[in-house]
């Protein structure tokens, strides 16, 4: 008798802790960076960004054919998304997905109604003789030129975020 009221009591216990574990709101965790626009040499913008990762969800289309790989987790895209959304640009900057590479990832090639503008270019099958020169919005992560695309970056992972209207030029 005593040890089937001790189970008893036992299963008891468990049921009402997973009750009161499961009443308990999951801790939310803020992420934040700050989202600089530049024109060339002038600041257009700069502002904190800020998300709160629980039931977050991504702030840019996926079609279909492109996979996100941080789909529903606050992303560097997601922060410059939020970012135009706060000054009233997010549509005049559509967002496109380059599906060629692995993992996918979303660009913005057109910002406050500057586009990427070729100002020259060559193309040879002779290695190393081939460029491209214009103008084109250049992503830096916490200073560095970014070698990622802005959605495959999470945003927990940087402080600053710039995207800087810039010359540029391109060899291969």
């Amino acid at each position: 008798m005593r040890y089937g009221f001790k189970k008893s009591m036992a299963l008891t216990l468990m049921v009402l802790m997973l009750t009161v574990f499961m009443a308990v709101p999951a801790f939310a965790q803020t992420v934040s960076a700050t989202v600089t626009f530049n024109h060339f040499e002038d600041e257009i913008s700069s502002e904190s960004i800020s998300f709160d990762t629980n039931g977050f969800i991504t702030l840019f289309d996926v079609p279909a054919g492109a996979t996100h790989q941080y789909l529903n987790q606050p992303t560097v895209m997601d922060a410059v998304i939020q970012s135009l959304t706060n000054l009233g640009v997010e549509e005049d900057s559509p967002v496109y997905w380059d599906t060629s590479r692995n993992p996918n990832g979303a660009y913005i090639s057109s910002i406050f109604g500057e586009d990427t503008e070729t100002i020259d270019y060559f193309y040879s099958s002779i290695p190393g003789a081939s460029y491209w020169k214009g103008n084109t919005w250049v992503l830096y992560i916490d200073g560095e030129e970014a070698a990622f695309y802005a959605s495959n970056i999470l945003l927990n992972e940087v402080d600053n975020i710039e995207f800087s209207y810039e010359y540029v030029e391109t060899y291969w």
